[in-house]
């Protein structure tokens, strides 16, 4: 697992790729930048902030062992979408997927605020993912506290 070393949100000065989605991050645009370390190697990691508020949210659902990866990230998202967005969508790419890809970040990001995911037991022992209502999770932590 890589280590945090430090963590920032600059304006870009330049153009930029995004290391999980892989599309430009904008001149102007703010953007999360990590400096990471990982088997004595040390380097930045750049996202877009909603790529990396949907990595957050996601994290456990992908499961990466070493560090998520844009391959990662993609898969995620389009198990994600197919999953809990699109479940009965019959096209593999629909219209309103982006830039060809079939999954919409877009889309991802406004559900992941309004629904959270949680690992239930399922049929012979083998777990799956569930979604829950934001609220439902909110008033269950205050609950307990």
């Amino acid at each position: 697992m890589p280590e945090l070393i430090s963590s920032s949100r600059p304006k870009a000065r330049k153009t930029h790729k995004c290391q999980l989605c892989n599309k430009s991050i904008a001149i102007g645009e703010v953007y999360r930048k990590q400096f990471l370390k990982y088997d004595g190697q040390a380097y930045d990691f750049k996202e877009h902030d909603r790529c990396g508020e949907i990595a957050s949210y996601l994290w456990n659902y992908i499961d990466p062992d070493e560090g998520m990866t844009d391959e990662h990230f993609q898969e995620g998202c389009q198990a994600y979408c197919s999953q809990f967005i699109c479940p009965m969508c019959v096209h593999l790419i629909d219209e309103d997927c982006e830039d060809g890809q079939n999954y919409c970040l877009d889309k991802i990001a406004t559900h992941l605020k309004k629904y959270g995911l949680k690992k239930e037991p399922g049929k012979y022992g083998i777990p799956h993912w569930v979604e829950f209502e934001r609220e439902e999770a909110d008033s269950i932590a205050q609950k307990e506290s």
